[in-house]
């Protein structure tokens, strides 16, 4: 299940840079290969030079505005340098409340005391643990993982942690499989959904690294706690929950959500899997339901799958040279620049590209095998 996400997922992006002199040129940084009219971009194409190496040819712009011909420098030569998947930075949000000692369908079993089920084995807690320990380390090489718990935290009853209890980092899985085997549930009622998602999205924004976001919400229940004092206890927050998951969404961090068991939730989850920009799509809920350990999996194979694929750190032009064009193609044909079905630039360094919509599908899905990205480069 996973071996193919990561095959898919971790091809390197091959990045060739002739640097040459071009005449001539036109759209400087934009999307090199596109001729057009009046002031239009010069047209790239990829040819074999000596020895089999790639060269850029510079075709003529088409319209009024365009260039006849660009022209090479004599001494061209070519410089190539890979960029590889920016990994994502997945913060996993696990309920650990007491409702997850309960089985699949919320009920108790022989010998429960208070609000613990004493499911052991048979609870969601149990059955879902080995999912999740396989996809995170199934997924360490192309995902940075962290983790907070929702729920169950040492203090009053609807407490939150500040800190996840697993940092984000590259090779986290082994950090996250250690805390899920060390917990124990300590009594602490609760499900706190909001408040964990709001100090999730301000320590992954607190992060340097140029990485695409995520939050990966997996959870049994109604959120229930608007606010650390006791007495808010078992009052319903879905529309804080949704306020949350929107607000994250606006500032890039889009989030899953993963129903575990048979929960009266349903409406509620729906809801926060729709405002958080990545809902399931064909299935009879927007969120994933799992209620077995093999569902778990599936969803987390398509979850990272979406996540992992689509972001590229392409660097910077090549020492000593200035890129005035850019080119990306997809088993050698050109691809458009476009924020919703093409390339686009991650942001104003023009160091990352991110391949969106039906473009990042083909990635993601097989059908484009190789991406190339080209730079048109000038001697400074």
């Amino acid at each position: 299940m996973f071996g193919s996400s990561i095959a898919r997922s971790a091809f390197i992006l091959t990045v060739v840079m002739a640097g040459c002199t071009f005449k001539g040129m036109g759209q400087p940084n934009g999307d090199a290969g596109n001729p057009s009219g009046s002031g239009g971009g010069a047209g790239t194409s990829v040819s074999t030079g000596r020895g089999g190496a790639p060269v850029i040819i510079v075709d003529g712009g088409g319209g009024g505005g365009g260039m006849a011909m660009g022209t090479l420098d004599a001494n061209c030569g070519t410089k190539t340098q890979t960029a590889q998947m920016l990994p994502p930075d997945i913060m996993l949000v696990m309920d650990r409340s007491l409702s997850m000692t309960n089985d699949v369908d919320d009920k108790t079993c022989a010998g429960a005391m208070g609000n613990n089920g004493n499911c052991g084995p048979n609870s969601k807690w149990e059955l879902m643990i080995p999912a999740i320990n396989g996809a995170v380390t199934a997924t360490d090489a192309i995902v940075n993982w962290g983790m907070y718990y929702l729920g169950d935290e040492p203090g009053p009853n609807c407490g939150v942690a500040a800190a996840p209890v697993v940092p984000i980092a590259m090779t986290g899985a082994n950090a996250v499989t250690t805390a899920l085997a060390a917990n124990t549930f300590t009594g602490g009622l609760g499900t706190p959904t909001r408040r964990v998602i709001q100090n999730a999205v301000t320590y992954l924004t607190g992060l340097t690294d140029p990485n695409p976001k995520y939050i990966l919400l997996a959870t049994d229940g109604q959120p229930n706690c608007p606010t650390t004092n006791a007495n808010s206890l078992n009052t319903d927050d879905s529309t804080g929950t949704v306020d949350a998951v929107t607000a994250a969404l606006a500032m890039g961090i889009p989030t899953f959500v993963v129903g575990i068991g048979n929960t009266g939730a349903m409406a509620a989850l729906n809801n926060t899997a729709v405002a958080g920009g990545r809902p399931q799509m064909g299935g009879t809920t927007s969120y994933y339901q799992v209620n077995d350990a093999a569902a778990l999996t599936t969803a987390l194979s398509t979850i990272v799958g979406q996540a992992a694929s689509c972001t590229f750190n392409i660097g910077a032009a090549p020492l000593g040279t200035s890129a005035v064009g850019l080119g990306v193609f997809g088993d050698g044909s050109k691809l458009t620049m476009d924020p919703t079905n093409g390339w686009s630039f991650k942001d104003a360094t023009m160091t990352t590209i991110v391949l969106n919509g039906s473009l990042c599908e083909q990635v993601t899905s097989g059908a484009i095998k190789s991406v190339t990205v080209a730079f048109v480069c000038v001697p400074i």
